[in-house]
């Protein structure tokens, strides 16, 4: 049976259990109800009949009294009479029970009529007032015994109305338990129904999730269920296939485009070498031949064709180191920065890197200021030779671009929760927004400096060794002409960043 079949048929079930409550409840309202208008309508013939039998006693009362009473007498009877003759009439299903009881009523009303007309014709009549006497007698004690048997009717509906009563309770108190136990069990098979297969879909939703494709829902349980651990199966399997196909195609996309960021870094690299040593190697192959040709047509011994070659071998001597100045530079760039690394205090390295910068003959003609936050401690965990060498490219590049005797850099260090902070500032030639975009790549030079430009590498090598030691590096400039702004981030000492 389908899932949908099976909680037809329970709800139904329920149903059911609960018409036969309702049903139940009706019978025993019903069955209450029919009980109290029968009781209403013995209480009503019960009062009747009492008053026509106290009518009666008036009218034998009156009778036996004086002659003169004859009237009161046939007034009590003729009250009597109707009320006897109103006994037992009624819109109760129930009235037929009272068969006896309105014959010996219909009797009373027949012999108060009798007394009247005996009473009427002539009242003073010792004889007539003795039968009219008995006929009095005579209803008084049908009367009576019409109201002994109301008593027990009376009696005897309220004990049927109490185990009626009973009955009803009993019965509603057990289909309500029944119905009570039936939608428990119902709840508890419809949640094993629906919620256990939904727990094993919600697991297999978890595996696919994590990338456990392998793992399959177990196919059982009802139609629906089934179809759908069916198709969740079918879409694992595609998921699968789906995602080592594309694992394979990442992969290999990834191999090309390491392959072509390397090819493309080597091509920029190559062009950067070339452009930075073709200068140098011009003139060394330059003054090569031009101290090749000096020593070939000169006269021997000739002392200023000797200066002239020697000239020209120095030029080639200062050329070839700049070359490899150009190539170990740019072997620097490939290192970690992560050698010798120990906790070193910023400021004391600022400090010791603008004395020694003041002592230079080359930069008197500026000022160098130092400012550093006082009660923080400025101490960062690296290289210091390497973080020296940064501090150095910045404040000399900074000086370079200042003008003599107007220049100034400043240098100052402030602790910033968990970083040491320090920054490098001059009021020089400034840099455009193009400028600040890539002043940090490889062989670019703007010509900043007053002096001739440098291979474009020094900014690169101190980005490289601030990244290498979980810091960085940023420059801004607010245009040209209005100076620089260099800012170094590292890790404090001990700080967990």
């Amino acid at each position: 049976m389908t899932l949908k079949g099976k909680f037809l048929v329970r709800n139904g079930v329920l149903v059911v259990m609960l018409l036969l409550l309702g049903a139940a409840s009706i019978w025993g309202l019903w069955g209450l109800r029919q009980q109290v208008n029968l009781a209403l309508y013995e209480y009503e013939n019960l009062r009747i009949i009492e008053s026509a039998e106290s009518a009666t006693a008036k009218a034998q009362t009156f009778l036996n009294s004086e002659p003169s009473q004859i009237p009161e007498t046939i007034a009590q009877l003729q009250s009597a009479r109707e009320q006897a003759k109103s006994f037992g009439v009624g819109d109760s299903d129930s009235a037929p029970i009272y068969n006896r009881e309105k014959r010996l009523s219909d009797f009373s009303a027949a012999r108060a009529d009798d007394a009247i007309a005996k009473l009427q014709d002539d009242p003073q009549n010792p004889q007539t007032r003795k039968q009219v006497n008995g006929n009095i007698d005579a209803m008084l004690g049908d009367m009576h015994q019409i109201a002994s048997n109301c008593h027990e009717f009376i009696q005897s509906s309220q004990a049927a109305a109490t185990q009626r009563l009973q009955t009803t309770i009993w019965v509603m108190g057990g289909l309500s338990l029944a119905a009570i136990v039936g939608a428990l069990l119902v709840t508890v098979s419809q949640y094993r129904l629906v919620i256990w297969p939904l727990k094993k879909l919600r697991l297999g939703v978890k595996n696919v999730t994590a990338k456990q494709f392998a793992a399959r829902v177990e196919v059982r349980g009802d139609a629906e269920f089934s179809e759908l651990a069916g198709e969740f199966n079918t879409m694992a399997s595609q998921l699968e296939d789906l995602y080592r196909t594309l694992e394979a195609k990442v992969a290999e996309k990834s191999k090309e485009l390491v392959r072509s960021e390397r090819l493309a870094s080597v091509g920029f690299l190559a062009a950067g070498v070339a452009h930075e040593i073709n200068n140098p190697l011009s003139i060394i192959s330059g003054y090569a031949e031009l101290s090749l040709k000096c020593l070939l047509d000169s006269p021997d011994n000739d002392p200023q064709s000797i200066a002239d070659a020697a000239q020209a071998l120095r030029i080639i001597r200062d050329e070839s180191f700049r070359c490899k100045e150009i190539t170990e530079k740019l072997l620097s760039l490939t290192k970690s920065g992560t050698r010798n690394k120990e906790p070193f205090s910023l400021a004391q390295l600022a400090e010791e890197v603008t004395g020694m910068i003041r002592g230079l003959q080359t930069y008197r003609d500026r000022r160098v200021l130092l400012g550093m936050e006082q009660g923080e401690p400025l101490t960062v965990y690296g290289n210091a030779n390497e973080i020296k060498q940064v501090l150095l490219n910045l404040t000399i590049n900074a000086l370079e671009a200042t003008p003599p005797r107007d220049g100034e850099v400043r240098v100052a260090a402030k602790r910033v929760n968990e970083w040491v902070e320090l920054e490098v500032v001059d009021n020089g030639r400034g840099m455009a927004a193009e400028v600040v975009d890539h002043v940090f790549e490889p062989f670019f030079t703007a010509k900043r400096g007053v002096s001739e430009p440098g291979t474009g590498l020094g900014l690169s090598i101190s980005h490289a060794i601030i990244e290498s030691h979980g810091g960085q590096v940023r420059a801004s400039s607010a245009g040209v002409g209005q100076g620089s702004r260099f800012v170094i981030r590292l890790p404090a000492a001990g700080a967990g960043v």
